[in-house]
C-alpha cells in the first residue's frame, strides 16, 4: 500500500467520524426538542424538587433552545398552605446539560425572569410554629441535603447573572394589622419594573448576590425605589446591604447597611428586634419618605443629610461619627436614642461638637410656645451635650448665637402648656449675651455676661421666679453697662430677698436683706453699703449726681401717710453738678400711735421734727395753699384771686404740727444747691403750722451769721406770724429782722439793722434802720404799703439817708402804684443841696406812657462807698423810657465832666438821645473828649417804625487808649498800651445790634504773660454783625522781628465768642523766661512758622508748627535745687476708706478763665538751636547740645507738659560730675538720641560720648622688664565711651576704652613691644568690674592702672590737682561766653610737665568762627643737648582755626597745626613731628552714593519725608497714630 492510499483512507475515516458526531449533536437536539423527552426530563427533576422540599412545583412549556439555554413558561412554585409563592411566566436560562442529570452543584451563566412574581406569607411550619414560606423552603433544601447519604452538604447554586422584568414582590404577614398610614411593612406589595444581579449564590440558608439595578414601586403606598445598587447578603441571622447606594423617592442611602436577628423571623419587627449596623456616607433623608416609615417625623419641613456610623435597634441606637446637616444646621458628633418612633417620648443623648444649629431647621422638636422663646437666638455654634425628652431635658455645653456665648449644664423642665411656667435649674454662664433684644425689651436691658447656680421657673420679665448664686460679670441696664456683680438671691417681678455686691466703676455697693413691693406689702427691710453711685454716668439722672452711703432700713410702706419704721444712712456724700456735700449720718425714724405721728430726720448737716395729729399729705398740701393765697394777695390782682376762691372747694382739716429744724451746718449744702450763702452753725428755727378755719403759721430763729451774696448779717433774729382765714381774702401777719452788724459789700459795713412789718388785712406798714460802721450815714426809712381794690400803693415816709456827711430825703407826697403791669411812680425822689435824684412816669403796656429819671450835679464820689474803686466827676443826666413791655425806648441825655476811675482819666462824657417829633427817630450823640481830644464819637438815630433796622449809629474813635482794657485781660496779658482810631456802624435792633467797622491801632504793645514776650503792635481791628477780625496786625519782637496776624473772632450777638485766629512769624522771639518764670522750661527761643488759635474761649487751643532759629537757647531743668512735679488735675477720693475728708476750699473767681486753654507745638529743630537738660545745676550735671528733630510739645497754663518725638543731636556734651570735685566734659557723638513719648521726665535716651585722654600705655604692658622703660611712657590718645540708654531719669551706663594707631613695634632695651597688641590683651582680659576701675582712672587719675591692682597712690593729690583744674577752667570761662578754657594739671610726680595740659577755644561771629588751641608742656625742652633749640611747637601745642562758610555749617574751611602721633616714627625715634595743613570741608548725609548727585530741591524734600518718619516712630500707638 503505498503513501497515497494511506492518506486517502484518514480522510475517509476523519469524515466518518466527524459526520457521525455532528449526526449525533444534531439528533440529541432534535430529540430533546421533542415534547416527550422534554417532559420526560422536565417530570423527572421536579418530582425530585418536589419530594425534596415540599413545595410544589410545575412548569407548563420547556424549550432548549440550543444545549446551555433553556427556555421555561409559566413556572410556579406553591407552599404546603396552597399560596403561588413563585411565579414567573418566562425563565430563560443559561446552563450546563450535565447539571439537569447529576445531582450537584448548580451554576448557572445567567437567567431571565419575565412577568414573576414572589409572594411570602407566614405558613405554618409546625403544629405550634409559623415562618415565611421561602422560610420553609429553605430549610426543607438545607435538610434534605444534610439527611441525604452524600457529604450532606446543601448544594451549591451559582448564578452568573440575572435580570427581572415587569415582576412583583408581595410580602404579607396575617398575624399583624395593616398600617393606616404611610408604608405597611407587615402588608406591602412592590412592583419591580426592571433588575439586574450578578454573581447570585446559594449555599444552605445563605444567599448572596450583587445588585446592579432595581427599579421598584410599592403599589399602594407609591413609594418608589428609583434605583438600588449594592452587595446583598441574607442568611438566618443577618441581612447585608454592602457598597449601597439606594435612591428612593427623593432621598438617598448609601454605603453600608447590616441587619443582625436571631432568625430570620425577627424582620418581622424591624423596629424593635433587628440590630442595626449601617455605615452612612453622603446620605440624604427627604423627611416625606422618611415619614411612610416613622410616623411624626413629617413635621421635619426640609431633607437632612446624614454620615457616621448606626448601631442597635431603631427604637434604641448609637450612632457616632454622625454629621447631619439639615436646612442651615450642621451637627457632629454623637446620637443615642431610645423610644422611636414617637419623638417626644425617646430618650436622647447628643453629643455635639463644632455644630451648628439654625432653630428654624429644629422646630418639629418644639411646640410653638417652646419654639418662640428659642428663636430670638438665632443661629447657635455649640459644643455639648443634650440629655432628655424634648420636653425635659439637660443642656450641657457652650453655645454662640447671634445674642451671645451661653455655656451651661442645667436642666430644663418644658411646661408645653405654658412655656412661661417652665422649671430649669443648673449652672448658667452667658458672655455678653442680648438679653434686651431676647425679652424684647432693649431699652431696659442691654446684654449680660454671668455665670452662676441658677433655679427657678419663668422665661418673660414679668414671670421670672429665680434664685442665682454667682458672679454678674456685666449687666447692660437703661442704657449703661454693669460690672462686676455677686449676688445669691432670688429675683422676682416686685421681690428681692438676698445678698448682692456690685463692683462698678461708677457704682460699687453691697447689699443684704428683702424688697417686697407688691400690693398690701410693701415691706422693706435692707442692709447696704453704697460705696460709689455716679447716677449721671449710670444714666439714671441728668444731671451730674454721686451718692456715697451706708444704709440699713427696716420700714413698711412708700408713701409719707403709710411709712413707719426707721432707716439710717451713715458715711453719706453726694456730688451734684461738681458740688460736694457729705454728711456723716442721716437717721430716719417714723412713728404712729392712733392719730399722732412724728417724723424724725437728723443728719450731721440738719435735724428736723415734726410731730402732732397730722397727715405728711395734708401738711404739705396746707403749706402750698397759704403760700399760693398769700401770693394772691401780693400779686393784688382782683379777677384772678376772685376766680380761685370760687373755685376752691376744698376745706382743710383741722390738726396742729410743730416743726423744729436744727441747722447744725449748711455749708456743705450751699455749693449743692449753688447758693452764695453761709449759715452760723446750730441755727434753730421753731415753728407751729396750725390748721383748720384760721391757719396759722408761727417762726422763729436767731442766727450768729447770714452771708448771701457777699453780703454778711451778724447776730440777727428773724420772727414770723402769718395767720389767715380759709374763706377770707384778709392776712394777719408780722414779721420783725434785727441784725446788730452786716458786711454789704467789702467797702459798705453798717450795723443796728432793724426791718419791721406789720401786715392787716390790706395795709402794710414797714420800716428800715441801719447805720454805716465808722462813718455818720445811715437809712432810717418808713414806708406804707397798701392793697386797693384795683391796685397796690407803696409809699415812702419822711426818711432819711445820711451818705458822705449828707442827708438825702425823700420827697413829700412820693408814692408807687401797682396795677397788673402798670407801675406808676410819683415823685420818687431823693434830695441833697443842689443834687437830686428824681422818678417819675409810668412803666405801662401803652406806649405813650414815659418813665423819666432825673439826675442833678451828682457827685460820683458818692459810688466809693459802694465800690473798690475811687471815681471822680459830676454827672448830669434825663433819661426818659417808654413801651418798656414790647419795644422799649430810650431818650436821654448824659454829661459826666472830668470822670477818673482809679486817678485814670476817662474824660468828658457827652450823650444826648433825643425823639424827633417830625421823622419819628430818636436822634443818638455820644462823646467822650479827653484833655481837649475828642476820642470817642457816636452818631445817629434809631427809628422804631424803620423795623428791619431800628438803628442807625456811627461810632468814631479817635486816638482811644488801649490800657483800659488790661483789667480785664490781666491774666494773659499784661503792658498793654497805644490807641486805636477808626469808625464804627451799628445797625440793626436794640435787643442785637449789628456792628461793623474797622479801627487802626497805633503805638500799641502787649506782652503774654505765659511767654514773658513784650512785643510792639500794630495793624487793623475790625467788626463785624458775627466777628471781631484782626487784619494785618504785625508783631515786633525787642530785636525789630516781626509778626503777621490774622484772623476773627465770631459771636452770635457778643455772646459765645469762638477765637479762629492765624500768624506767620519769622526768626520771632517766641520765648523770654527765666527759671523764676516757668519751672518746666525757659530761656530764650527764636522761631519761624505759623501759629493758629481756634476754639471757644473756654477751651481755646494754639497749635503751632515751626523752625528754631539763631539764639535759641531753652534749659529743660530735671532735677538739682528746684524740682518741678507734674501737676495733677484729677483727685480721686477713696470711698472705700472707712472715713475720708473732703476739704472745701474757696474758690477765687477769676476774671478770664483759663482752665481751656491748650497749646499744641510741632517744632522743628534745627541745629541753630541750643538745648541744655540740667539734672544737677548745682553739680554742673548737664546735657547740653545742637541737633535737629521733630519734638511734639502739648502743654497748658494748668501745668500738664507732654513732648512726643525724637531730638538727635549734631554736636553736644555731657558733663560727667563727681560731688564737685571731678567734673568731665564728654562729646556727644553725632547720632547720639533722646524720644520723648509723653512725659518729658520719662524721655528714653540713647546717648553715646567719649572722653579723650593722653594717657601711658605702660602700666597695662604688665611686663617687669619694661617697667621703667622710657619709650613706654610715652602717651597716646585714648577715648573712654560712654553709652546712656534708657529713661532718662534712670539710664543705664556702659563704659569702653578705645585706643587707635597705636604702634606695632616699640624699641626698648629689653626688646621690641607691639602696643596695639599688648591693649588689645589687655581689653580681652577687662570684665565689667575691672573695666569701670580703668574709666575711673583714666577719667579722675588720667592713667591706666596695672591689671587687676587698682593703684591709688597719688589719687589725693591727683583729686586735688582735678579740683584746681576745674575750679581755674570754670573761673577763667567765665569771663566770656564765647570763652572756653580747660586747665589739665595732673599728679606731682616725675611727669607732672608731661601732665599739664592747657586748652582753650574762642568763638567769632555768632558761632561761625571758632579758634581753638590744645598744648602740653613737658620736660623735654628741659633735657635738649647743647647748642639746640626747644621745639615752639612743645609749647604752641595744637591749633586749630574752623570758619563755617555756611550757616548751617555744611561748607567750612579749616586751618589746622598738630602733633604728629605717627606708630612708625615712635618706634625710631622719639621726636615729636608737627603737621600744618588747610582744609575745604563739605559735608553731606546720605543712604546711597546716588543721594550725592540729586538736586538740592530732591534733598529737601527727601530730609523732610526722613524727619516725618523719625517723629511717627517716636510716637507710641496710644498717641492715636496709625
Amino acid at each position: 500500500m503505498n503513501l497515497q492510499g494511506i492518506k486517502n483512507r484518514v480522510k475517509k475515516i476523519l469524515a466518518y467520524t466527524v459526520t457521525a458526531i455532528l449526526f449525533f449533536v444534531i439528533s440529541s437536539f432534535l430529540i430533546l426538542q421533542m415534547p416527550p423527552v422534554q417532559n420526560y426530563l422536565i417530570g423527572r427533576f421536579l418530582a425530585d424538587f418536589t419530594k425534596m422540599t415540599g413545595f410544589k412545583t410545575t412548569i407548563e412549556n420547556f424549550h432548549m433552545l440550543w444545549f446551555d439555554r433553556l427556555e421555561l413558561e409559566n413556572v410556579s412554585v406553591y407552599d404546603p398552605a396552597g399560596n403561588k409563592m413563585i411565579g414567573a411566566k418566562q425563565i430563560l436560562i443559561n446552563f450546563k446539560l450535565s447539571q439537569l442529570i447529576e445531582k450537584k452543584n448548580v451554576n448557572i451563566d445567567g437567567i431571565y425572569l419575565d412577568s414573576a412574581h414572589v409572594y411570602l406569607t407566614k405558613i405554618n411550619e409546625s403544629d405550634t410554629s409559623r415562618d415565611l414560606n421561602i422560610n420553609v423552603f429553605i430549610a426543607n433544601i438545607n435538610a434534605h441535603y444534610a439527611g441525604s447519604g452524600g457529604s450532606g452538604k446543601s448544594p451549591k447554586i451559582n448564578i452568573g447573572e440575572a435580570f427581572v422584568n415587569a415582576s412583583q414582590f408581595t410580602y404579607v404577614n396575617q398575624d399583624r394589622d395593616s398600617i393606616k398610614y404611610g408604608f405597611d411593612y407587615n402588608h406591602f406589595s412592590l412592583g419591580v419594573d426592571e433588575g439586574q444581579l450578578d454573581g447570585f449564590f446559594i449555599l444552605g440558608d445563605t444567599t448572596e448576590f450583587k445588585l446592579q439595578t432595581l427599579i421598584a414601586q410599592d403599589l399602594e403606598s407609591k413609594f418608589t425605589v428609583k434605583q438600588i445598587s449594592t452587595y446583598f447578603r441574607i442568611c438566618q441571622t443577618s441581612m447585608e446591604f454592602l457598597n449601597l447606594n439606594l435612591q428612593t423617592g427623593r432621598s438617598t442611602v448609601s454605603d453600608t447597611v447590616i441587619f443582625s436577628y436571631k432568625q430570620l423571623r425577627d424582620l418581622n419587627d424591624v423596629i424593635e428586634k433587628p440590630k442595626v449596623h449601617a455605615r452612612l456616607n453622603n446620605t440624604l433623608i427627604d423627611p416625606r419618605d422618611l415619614s411612610l416609615f416613622m410616623p411624626g417625623v413629617e413635621k421635619i419641613e426640609q431633607p437632612f443629610r446624614l454620615d457616621g456610623v448606626f448601631n442597635g435597634r431603631i427604637n434604641k441606637f448609637k450612632f457616632t461619627d454622625m454629621k447631619v446637616d439639615i436646612g442651615k444646621s450642621h451637627l457632629a458628633g454623637s446620637l443615642d436614642m431610645d423610644g422611636l418612633p414617637n419623638i417626644m417620648e425617646t430618650f436622647m443623648i447628643v453629643n455635639l461638637k463644632n455644630s451648628v444649629v439654625d432653630p428654624h431647621d429644629l422646630a418639629f422638636l418644639f411646640n410653638d410656645n417652646t419654639y418662640n422663646r428659642i428663636l430670638p437666638l438665632g443661629r447657635l455654634v455649640m459644643d455639648g451635650q443634650f440629655l432628655g425628652y424634648p420636653n425635659d431635658f439637660v443642656a450641657k455645653g457652650q453655645f454662640s448665637s447671634r445674642l451671645g456665648d451661653i455655656t451651661s449644664d442645667i436642666n430644663f423642665k418644658v411646661n408645653e402648656a405654658d412655656i412661661d411656667q417652665s422649671v430649669y435649674s443648673g449652672r448658667l454662664s452667658l458672655d455678653k449675651f442680648k438679653l434686651g433684644t431676647y425679652v424684647n425689651d432693649t431699652v431696659t436691658y442691654q446684654t449680660i455676661s454671668m455665670n452662676g447656680q441658677v433655679r427657678g421657673k419663668g422665661m418673660s420679665q414679668h414671670s421670672a421666679d429665680f434664685k442665682l448664686d454667682g458672679k454678674v460679670y456685666q449687666l447692660g441696664f437703661k442704657g449703661y453697662n454693669y460690672t462686676n456683680i455677686q449676688t445669691n438671691a432670688r429675683f422676682a417681678s416686685e421681690r428681692f430677698n438676698g445678698f448682692v455686691e456690685i463692683d462698678d466703676p461708677n457704682l460699687q455697693i453691697r447689699a443684704r436683706g428683702s424688697v417686697d413691693l407688691r400690693e398690701g406689702k410693701n415691706q422693706i427691710n435692707v442692709q447696704a453699703e453704697l460705696d460709689t453711685a455716679y447716677l449721671h454716668k449710670l444714666k439714671l439722672t441728668r444731671d451730674s449726681i454721686f451718692l456715697h452711703a451706708n444704709f440699713v432700713a427696716d420700714i413698711q410702706g412708700l408713701t409719707l401717710d403709710s411709712l413707719r419704721g426707721q432707716a439710717d444712712l451713715s458715711d453719706f456724700h453726694i456730688d451734684y453738678n461738681h458740688e460736694s456735700l457729705h454728711l456723716d449720718t442721716i437717721h430716719l425714724n417714723a412713728q404712729r400711735d392712733k392719730r399722732q405721728r412724728s417724723l424724725l430726720i437728723e443728719t450731721s448737716l440738719a435735724n428736723a421734727n415734726v410731730t402732732g395729729d397730722y397727715y405728711f399729705s395734708d401738711l404739705y398740701r396746707d403749706i402750698q395753699t397759704l403760700s399760693k393765697e398769700i401770693s394772691l394777695n401780693i400779686k393784688n390782682n382782683d379777677k384772678v384771686r376772685s376766680a380761685y376762691y370760687r373755685a376752691k372747694t376744698y376745706k382743710p382739716k383741722t390738726y396742729q404740727a410743730k416743726i423744729n429744724v436744727k441747722l447744725k451746718d449748711i455749708r456743705p449744702l450751699v455749693p449743692l444747691l449753688r447758693l452764695d450763702m453761709d449759715l452760723s452753725r446750730n441755727t434753730v428755727i421753731e415753728g407751729t403750722f396750725t390748721s383748720g378755719y384760721t391757719t396759722i403759721f408761727q417762726a422763729y430763729t436767731h442766727f450768729d451769721s447770714l452771708k448771701y451774696n457777699d453780703m454778711l448779717f451778724l447776730h440777727s433774729d428773724v420772727d414770723l406770724t402769718a395767720s389767715k382765714i380759709a374763706d377770707s381774702t384778709s392776712i394777719l401777719a408780722m414779721t420783725t429782722i434785727n441784725s446788730q452788724r452786716q458786711e454789704l459789700n467789702k467797702n459798705l459795713k453798717t450795723k443796728s439793722l432793724l426791718f419791721e412789718g406789720i401786715w392787716n388785712k390790706s395795709h402794710i406798714d414797714f420800716g428800715l434802720d441801719m447805720d454805716q460802721e465808722g462813718q455818720t450815714n445811715n437809712v432810717r426809712l418808713k414806708g406804707t404799703v397798701d392793697f386797693l381794690l384795683d391796685s397796690t400803693r407803696l409809699s415812702m415816709s419822711p426818711s432819711v439817708v445820711k451818705v458822705l456827711e449828707r442827708e438825702w430825703h425823700f420827697a413829700p407826697n412820693n408814692y408807687v402804684m401797682v396795677k397788673d403791669k402798670d407801675w406808676a411812680f410819683h415823685d420818687l425822689a431823693l434830695t441833697n443841696e443842689e443834687q437830686s435824684v428824681d422818678l417819675n412816669g409810668k412803666l405801662s403796656e401803652d406806649p405813650s406812657k414815659l418813665l423819666s429819671l432825673r439826675v442833678d450835679k451828682l457827685d460820683l464820689s458818692l459810688l466809693n462807698a459802694l465800690t473798690d474803686k475811687q471815681f471822680t466827676g459830676v454827672m448830669d443826666a434825663e433819661v426818659d423810657m417808654s413801651n418798656f413791655y414790647r419795644n422799649p425806648s430810650l431818650q436821654n441825655s448824659i454829661s459826666i465832666h472830668d470822670l477818673t476811675i482809679n486817678k485814670f482819666l476817662i474824660g468828658d462824657i457827652t450823650g444826648r438821645n433825643q425823639w424827633d417829633t417830625t421823622q419819628n427817630k430818636f436822634d443818638i450823640n455820644l462823646f467822650i473828649d479827653r484833655l481837649d481830644n475828642r476820642i470817642l464819637n457816636v452818631a445817629g438815630d434809631y427809628t422804631p417804625s424803620r423795623t428791619n433796622s431800628p438803628l442807625n449809629i456811627k461810632a468814631s474813635l479817635e486816638n482811644a487808649n488801649l490800657k483800659i482794657v488790661e483789667p480785664f485781660l490781666e491774666d494773659i496779658f499784661s503792658n498793654i498800651g497805644g490807641t486805636i482810631t477808626g469808625d464804627f456802624m451799628i445797625t440793626g435792633h436794640l435787643e442785637a445790634p449789628q456792628i461793623e467797622g474797622e479801627g487802626t491801632m497805633h503805638d500799641g504793645q502787649i506782652m503774654i504773660n505765659y511767654l514773658k514776650t513784650l512785643y510792639a503792635m500794630s495793624g487793623h481791628i475790625g467788626l463785624t454783625p458775627t466777628s471781631i477780625y484782626f487784619k494785618d496786625i504785625e508783631l515786633t519782637d525787642a530785636f525789630k522781628n516781626k509778626s503777621k496776624l490774622n484772623g476773627a473772632i465770631k459771636h452770635h450777638d457778643f455772646n459765645s465768642m469762638s477765637i479762629d485766629l492765624d500768624g506767620t512769624f519769622k526768626n520771632f522771639q517766641v520765648l523770654n523766661t527765666t527759671a523764676k518764670d516757668n519751672s518746666l522750661f525757659y530761656g530764650q527761643a527764636y522761631a519761624t512758622g505759623d501759629i493758629n488759635f481756634t476754639g471757644p474761649l473756654s477751651n481755646l487751643k494754639i497749635t503751632s508748627s515751626a523752625r528754631t532759629e539763631k539764639n535759641t537757647k531753652t534749659y529743660i531743668p530735671i532735677g538739682g535745687a528746684s524740682s518741678t512735679d507734674q501737676k495733677e488735675f484729677i483727685n480721686f477720693v477713696n470711698f472705700t476708706d472707712t472715713t475720708f475728708i473732703k476739704t472745701i476750699e474757696k474758690h477765687v473767681s477769676k476774671k478770664v478763665n483759663l482752665t481751656g486753654l491748650t497749646f499744641d507745638l510741632n517744632l522743628d529743630v534745627t541745629p541753630d538751636a541750643y538745648c541744655e537738660i540740667i539734672f544737677d545745676m548745682k553739680a554742673g550735671d548737664i546735657i547740653r547740645g545742637r541737633g535737629k528733630g521733630d519734638l511734639h510739645m502739648q502743654m497748658d497754663t494748668k501745668g500738664d507738659f507732654n513732648m512726643y518725638g525724637p531730638f538727635e543731636f549734631t554736636e553736644g556734651w555731657y558733663n560727667f560730675t563727681l560731688y564737685d570735685i571731678i567734673n568731665k566734659e564728654f562729646d556727644i557723638q553725632k547720632g547720639s538720641r533722646i524720644t520723648w513719648f509723653g512725659d518729658p521726665y520719662q524721655a528714653i535716651m540713647d546717648i553715646n560720648a567719649s572722653y579723650n585722654q593722653l594717657a601711658s600705655l605702660l602700666p597695662i604692658v604688665n611686663d617687669p622688664a619694661t617697667a621703667n622703660a622710657p619709650q613706654l611712657k610715652r602717651k597716646y590718645p585714648v577715648q573712654v565711651l560712654l553709652a546712656l540708654t534708657g529713661p532718662m531719669l534712670s539710664p543705664l551706663i556702659n563704659f569702653d576704652i578705645v585706643a587707635k594707631d597705636l604702634p606695632t613695634n616699640v624699641t626698648t632695651e629689653s626688646g621690641s613691644v607691639n602696643l596695639q597688641l599688648a591693649f588689645t590683651a589687655f581689653k580681652n582680659k577687662l570684665d565689667e568690674q575691672e573695666l569701670k576701675r580703668q574709666v575711673f582712672s583714666l577719667i579722675v587719675l588720667r592713667r591706666f592702672s596695672p591689671p587687676d591692682a587698682f593703684n591709688t597712690s597719688g589719687t589725693v593729690v591727683s583729686s586735688l590737682s582735678e579740683l584746681l583744674s576745674n575750679q581755674l577752667s570754670y573761673w577763667m570761662s567765665q569771663v566770656d561766653e564765647n570763652l572756653q578754657i580747660d586747665v589739665d594739671i595732673a599728679s606731682m610726680d616725675q611727669e607732672s610737665f608731661n601732665t599739664f595740659q592747657l586748652r582753650f577755644s574762642y568763638t567769632f561771629m555768632h558761632g561761625r568762627l571758632r579758634v581753638t588751641g590744645d598744648g602740653t608742656f613737658n620736660n623735654t625742652s628741659g633735657q635738649t643737648t647743647a647748642g639746640t633749640q626747644p621745639n615752639p611747637s612743645t609749647v604752641a601745642g595744637d591749633w586749630t582755626v574752623d570758619y563755617k562758610l555756611t550757616a548751617d555749617g555744611k561748607l567750612r574751611v579749616k586751618m589746622y597745626s598738630r602733633t604728629n602721633v605717627n606708630p612708625i616714627l615712635a618706634s625710631v625715634n622719639t621726636q615729636t613731628a608737627m603737621t600744618t595743613g588747610a582744609s575745604l570741608i563739605h559735608t553731606q548725609s546720605f543712604d546711597e552714593l546716588r543721594d550725592l548727585f540729586r538736586s538740592s530741591r530732591n534733598r529737601k524734600k527727601k530730609d523732610k519725608e526722613e524727619a516725618a518718619a523719625l517723629n511717627k516712630d517716636a510716637l507710641k500707638p496710644e498717641d492715636g497714630t496709625e
